[in-house]
């Protein structure tokens, strides 16, 4: 038969619990504290991704916000400058008509002073002239 040594089971049983306590002490709970602080480091570093990401989106909603403002505004700046441009071209227009309008004014009453002259003129080369054929075809001199 098998002896049973039973001293040999208790040294051994207390052996391998000494053991394992030991090796809990001096492996275990180092490692685990290791590994709890690199996982607290993870959640740490995970954490801080989430608020970055967050003040990204919120950044980008922000930027997206002024630049559709920034898009309005400068619409509007240009209509305003479009509607100026034209303002300003209808009123240099109506300065060309009206200066177009008192050059005709001038030209027409020069024009008529000297049509006025011109007739004059013609008419008293008229008068000459018909002095003159009046003279040739009686053959004196006229007194006018």
């Amino acid at each position: 038969m098998i002896d049973i040594v039973w001293q040999s089971i208790v040294i051994h049983g207390l052996s391998y619990l000494i053991f394992a306590f030991l090796l809990g002490k001096i492996l275990f709970d180092p490692v685990m504290s290791l590994i709890e602080k690199r996982s607290e480091r993870v959640n740490k570093l995970v954490t801080a991704a989430e608020r970055a990401e967050e003040e990204a989106k919120s950044l980008q909603e922000s930027l997206e916000r002024r630049l559709y403002s920034a898009r309005i505004d400068a619409g509007t700046i240009m209509e305003e400058l479009r509607l100026a441009a034209e303002a300003q071209g209808e009123e240099q227009i109506a300065q060309m008509r009206e200066k177009v309008q008192q050059f005709r004014e001038e030209n027409a009453a020069e024009l008529s002073q000297e049509i006025d002259k011109a007739m004059a003129e013609v008419e008293s080369y008229a008068k000459e002239l018909g002095r003159l054929l009046a003279e040739k075809a009686l053959d004196r001199k006229l007194v006018a």
